[in-house]
């Protein structure tokens, strides 16, 4: 068995290192030369776009719980996407009416930033806010905006969260759990979130107390609330050890 000081590689496993970011480059420099040096990469490029931009796809929404169907979609005139939804009604007609929550092109174009879509996480009951995660050009580490469902707008004086490898989830209106960058301690041996907390008093989003701590080694600690009708909130936090079974503390 190998120990550190017998392996050659292990200065690769300094994530913010000059070096293995550079080594990094240069295969990715080798890779890409590789793939598209050949006369058919263009060939595949094109045939791959058409398939990626057609029309006539089928979307794919996710109901949401508000009788609303939502989805993100992606073509050429929109290559960074579409927040939408509709009704189920609509729907089902070969050609839905859609109701655009959130232009990220049009965004992008309006704040300077590479902005990618991530994901949104929608307050229940009630779904008129959410939490949305974009990414600057498709990165791990993500801002988070409160976003309004009824003006289509963010929200001013709302939730934000600065970029970092960000989970989070709704406990109500004002208060949120946060799994982020809470500074020294607070992130695993790759830099993902381990101390989730709660908090968010008066629409702010301070440094709360924590309620779950993982351990360095451990994949991220995603923080989760589970309502069911006619009963109170769960509040749970998932962690996957290693590459066994995803754990529930």
């Amino acid at each position: 068995m190998l120990d550190d000081g017998d392996d050659p590689y292990v200065w690769l496993e300094d994530l913010d290192g000059a070096d293995a970011a550079g080594w990094v480059r240069d295969r990715n420099a080798e890779s890409i030369a590789g793939l598209t040096g050949g006369e058919r990469f263009a060939a595949l490029r094109t045939d791959i776009r058409q398939v990626l931009d057609a029309e006539d796809r089928i979307p794919y929404p996710g109901w949401r719980g508000d009788h609303l169907y939502y989805g993100f979609w992606r073509d050429a005139t929109h290559p960074r996407g579409l927040w939408r939804r509709t009704t189920l009604d609509q729907y089902r007609r070969p050609e839905p009416e859609w109701d655009v929550l959130l232009d990220l092109d049009a965004l992008a174009v309006e704040e300077g930033e590479n902005w990618v879509w991530q994901q949104a996480t929608v307050l229940r009951p009630g779904y008129q806010r959410c939490l949305i995660s974009l990414s600057r050009g498709g990165a791990d580490a993500v801002v988070v905006r409160e976003f309004d469902l009824v003006r289509r707008a963010f929200v001013e004086d709302g939730f934000t969260l600065p970029e970092a490898k960000t989970g989070v989830c709704w406990i109500d209106v004002d208060h949120i759990y946060v799994a982020t960058d809470f500074g020294p301690g607070s992130l695993t041996s790759s830099g993902y979130p381990r101390v989730p907390n709660g908090g968010g008093e008066a629409r702010r989003c301070p440094r709360p107390t924590s309620f779950t701590r993982g351990a360095r080694t451990m994949s991220p600690s995603t923080p989760g609330t589970t309502r069911r009708p006619a009963s109170s909130a769960t509040s749970w936090v998932a962690a996957s050890i290693s590459t066994a079974p995803r754990t529930t503390c």
